[in-house]
């Protein structure tokens, strides 16, 4: 009994952990900062739960906080959009209200002793000697600006949610041959081997011109020439103050005090020329290039490494500007652009490709007769009428084998077939090869027994997301869920 309150402690400690942590983050990011303009709108209604403006755009700022310094850099309005967060943020939200009122028809209550406990216990609040430390709580409280009230309220919601949660585990039942079954699929050696078949064994004739029209038709997308641009630029480095010894924080400042200059200057009438020799920095002429062929020398002489890709991925991108501007490429690097030539991609008319256009067909048909040939003598040989070929013996291999000669293909190949099938596998030279599984191998008792705990944890694992996924599907069933769009789009805005 001891020890199993022992791990319950310990259970609740680790959550109180991460709650502490979690309230942390959105203690420093500040509540009040988030929110901006009147009013506080409802976003959502859950049941008779309502989900508010200042709770979404909490979280919203919490998660792209922690995405931009995962990225190194912000994230522009559009990054923001594409990746999509605040539909994750929203079912966070959603989600939490459907455990609440799951928790309030349960009738479950976190009492004043067992938040204590769980307070107790985390070891965040403890001194040396793993006793709670009043002097900690409070300084953590404070550093945060923090009401004690405030906090246990959230963390009383918090464990409640997790009650809710913790029963799942007790409803997951595994079944007895499954993490065996997959050991043995993990763990379990095939033989097998191959025959190429080589592009020569097919001939193609020339095509007709009905044959090239349609095959350029069909696959214009293949011959796009690729965009191109040409433009100029200069450089500003830490190597204008590289005699002073700047921290980041003082670095990044005096990036953007002279970003200001910069663009004062150009706006005032100055060329990119008359800013090179206000800083005594040379302009970098870069002709036309496109960005998937090889980038001309001079680029990497002056713009190196992250700078240089940041730089070419800019002048392509939808967003660079028609004007002498100031770009900054990193925290301690800026661009002066000019951008003069911009080539858009485009598609040759066929009679300026004919010659490529044909090579191209005659390479998919070869591929096509290729392939029919490959699969009729895989069935013959299935068959034995008569068809005779020279088989190699690769070495075994489990689906966890890493370092082996068996290309990915053809051991993916293996693990789908019966002993004495035959598969066909396309290879990237243009070959064919006839993959046949000869055996398997099952692995022997020791491997299956080393095994089989760490495998029924995973599947256990496994089960218990899944029947986390349901048994939400199931709660929004159950509640009512509506999301305000208009509200959503403003809270974002």
């Amino acid at each position: 009994m001891l020890e199993g309150l022992r791990r319950w402690s310990q259970s609740w400690s680790a959550k109180m952990l991460l709650g502490v942590l979690a309230l942390s983050m959105v203690a420093f990011f500040g509540f009040d900062r988030l929110f901006l303009g009147g009013g506080d709108p409802v976003v959502a209604t859950v049941g008779s739960q309502k989900i508010r403006t200042r709770q979404v755009r909490r979280l919203l700022s919490q998660r792209l906080q922690m995405i931009q310094a995962r990225l190194g850099r912000e994230m522009s309005a559009a990054e923001i959009q594409q990746s999509q967060v605040i539909f994750s943020v929203l079912r966070e939200c959603i989600s939490q209200a459907l455990l609440d009122l799951e928790a309030d028809r349960l009738g479950l209550v976190v009492s004043d002793a067992m938040l204590k406990k769980a307070l107790m216990g985390t070891s965040f609040f403890q001194d040396e000697e793993g006793c709670f430390s009043q002097a900690k709580f409070q300084r953590f409280l404070r550093e945060r600006g923090w009401e004690e009230r405030t906090f246990l309220t959230m963390q009383r919601e918090a464990m409640r949610r997790q009650q809710v949660m913790r029963t799942l585990g007790c409803l997951v039942y595994v079944p007895y041959m499954l993490p065996e079954m997959n050991v043995l699929t993990e763990h379990q050696e095939r033989l097998g081997a191959v025959m190429t078949l080589s592009p020569a064994r097919v001939t193609v004739p020339e095509p007709s011109r009905q044959e090239v029209e349609t095959f350029f038709k069909d696959h214009a997308t293949q011959f796009e020439k690729p965009a191109q641009c040409g433009f100029s630029a200069l450089a500003i480095s830490p190597d204008l103050w590289k005699k002073e010894s700047l921290s980041d924080t003082d670095m990044r400042k005096k990036m953007y005090d002279l970003m200001e200059v910069v663009e004062d200057h150009l706006y005032g009438g100055m060329s990119l020329e008359d800013v090179s020799q206000k800083f005594g920095l040379a302009v970098v002429r870069v002709p036309l290039f496109s960005k998937t062929g090889p980038w001309p020398s001079v680029l990497g002489e002056h713009f190196q490494g992250d700078d240089g890709k940041a730089l070419v991925d800019y002048v392509f991108s939808e967003d660079v500007k028609r004007r002498p501007h100031v770009k900054r490429l990193s925290e301690r690097t800026l661009a002066v652009v000019d951008v003069q030539d911009v080539r858009p991609s485009f598609v040759p008319p066929l009679e300026e490709i004919r010659p490529e256009v044909v090579t191209a067909w005659k390479a998919s048909e070869k591929r096509v007769q290729l392939k029919r040939y490959g699969e009729e003598m895989a069935q013959a040989l299935m068959k034995k009428e008569g068809k005779k070929g020279s088989f190699a013996l690769l070495p075994a291999v489990t689906l966890s084998s890493e370092k082996t000669q068996v290309p990915p293909k053809v051991q993916t190949a293996l693990f789908e077939m019966k002993p004495g099938q035959i598969k066909v596998s396309e290879r990237r030279d243009g070959s064919l090869c006839l993959v046949k599984l000869l055996e398997i191998r099952q692995p022997a008792d020791g491997i299956i027994q080393k095994h089989l705990a760490s495998q029924t944890t995973t599947v256990r694992d496994m089960l218990k997301e899944d029947f986390a996924l349901a048994f939400l599907s199931s709660l929004r069933a159950h509640y009512h869920v509506h999301v305000h769009q208009e509200a959503l789009a403003r809270a974002v805005s």
